[in-house]
């Protein structure tokens, strides 16, 4: 071979240090056959490398259509990191700079942001996971169905998150791909060695689609199967529970109850006058929960919580339930006060005298006077606060407030944190 070739071969050898071995000797073969075939049609050696330049201008091209074809074959964030190095590096004039760095800022922009959104879901799905495991330990081991079904929500969301997860991460992929082609054409290199990328993301996109989908629906026959969304679809669409209810009632004497304390979890609440000289407590109790009733020191303490069967019960119990804890009290009965909390149930009072306080937290509560005189405070977060059919907008400290003040020592408190208060 001519000393010549052999010297600009062995100096691109030198230059392309650093790259794989495949792709050195796949570069020298073709310039040694490009070099001898000139050679033998007779060309002008040094006219050809004239053309060509030199073996570290060369060597650099080469670098660079290596790196947007690594950045096709293996899109990620280093390869086209290197390929935005490389770009500036070919770059020199200003126009040309701020070109390839409007494009070089959207694309890790862009890149950024699917990536991140695939990092997000793929952690969220884990979370997800994670939690049902955990409510899935919580919930007492008789409740065997229930258990199963928590188990099933945690496999069928995390799925479901999973695969956007999944989706968003070949999307990030493909873009990584378009943003490398742009660069390419930007600087007339096109990474011709490149395999075909819709192929090979084919080959791997439906068995991950169909392991997804498959773990999504082995968990909705589970979550189905444990009875779990009739329960939920009973509680969100505001249904009263048929043949899954205990009722509960239960008599005190007045002159033994000097405290009334009430607590449910979302359950209706109703304080009346009754036509009975005696207070009856009646109480609808759903199968998914429980309650504890007292009578001490003249103290009568209601409590109403969940018996574990239901999983994420802190959220569903944000939504009312239509069952009911009524509590009926004759007429002209003196307490020292009347406490009734309820986080998403509402309260109802009706023609009550004496010292009184309602609180909810997504609940409304509606006030009756009838003939009583009281003293009234009612705050309300975000809800209505509606008085005799007029709309309150009176805000202090954030929140709406209406305050009846009377000269007598009767005083009802009536506290919403989001829902609404009605008072006629």
């Amino acid at each position: 071979m001519n000393e010549e070739i052999n010297i600009f071969i062995e100096d691109l050898k030198k230059h392309l240090i650093g790259l794989p071995e495949e792709e050195v000797s796949e570069a020298v073969n073709y310039y040694e056959e490009y070099l001898r075939e000139s050679l033998e049609a007779g060309n002008s050696l040094e006219k050809v490398l004239s053309e060509l330049g030199s073996p570290e201008k060369v060597a650099d091209i080469l670098r660079r259509e290596a790196n947007i074809t690594r950045a096709k074959n293996h899109p990620g964030i280093k390869n086209f990191s290197r390929v935005i190095k490389d770009a500036f590096k070919s770059v020199s004039t200003p126009l040309s700079v701020f070109s390839l760095s409007i494009t070089a800022l959207i694309s890790f922009g862009m890149i950024a942001i699917i990536f991140g959104g695939a990092a997000v879901f793929g952690i969220g799905a884990v979370a997800v996971m994670l939690l049902c495991i955990y409510q899935a330990f919580t919930i007492p081991f008789h409740f065997v169905l229930e258990i199963v079904g928590t188990l099933g929500i945690g496999l069928m969301v995390a799925g479901i998150i999973s695969l956007v997860a999944y989706y968003l991460w070949i999307c990030g992929k493909l873009f990584i791909r378009l943003s490398t082609k742009q660069i390419g054409l930007m600087l007339k290199l096109s990474g011709k060695t490149v395999t075909n990328p819709a192929k090979k993301e084919s080959k791997r996109l439906w068995p991950v689609t169909r392991l997804l989908l498959v773990i999504s629906a082995v968990g909705f026959i589970l979550f189905g199967a444990s009875g779990i969304p009739w329960r939920y679809f009973i509680i969100f669409n505001s249904m009263k529970p048929e043949g899954n209810i205990t009722n509960v009632a239960t008599e005190y004497n007045p002159s033994d109850i000097n405290k009334i304390s009430i607590l449910t979890a979302h359950s209706i609440i109703r304080v009346e006058e009754g036509s009975s000289d005696k207070i009856v407590v009646s109480y609808e109790e759903p199968d998914w929960l429980t309650h504890e009733i007292s009578n001490s020191g003249g103290v009568l303490d209601f409590r109403e919580k969940s018996n574990g069967r239901l999983p994420l019960f802190a959220l569903v119990s944000l939504h009312g339930s239509q069952t009911e804890l009524s509590i009926s009290l004759p007429k002209g009965i003196k307490t020292d006060s009347i406490s009734l909390e309820s986080i998403g149930g509402h309260i109802f009072i009706s023609n009550i005298t004496g010292n009184l306080e309602a609180k909810t937290l997504t609940g409304k509560i509606e006030y009756d006077t009838g003939n009583s005189e009281n003293s009234i405070l009612a705050r309300t977060g975000s809800g209505k606060l509606l008085v005799n059919g007029t709309q309150i907008e009176k805000r202090v400290n954030g929140w709406k407030e209406y305050d009846k003040v009377v000269n007598v020592d009767n005083k009802i408190r009536l506290t919403s944190t989001s829902g609404s208060i009605i008072i006629e």
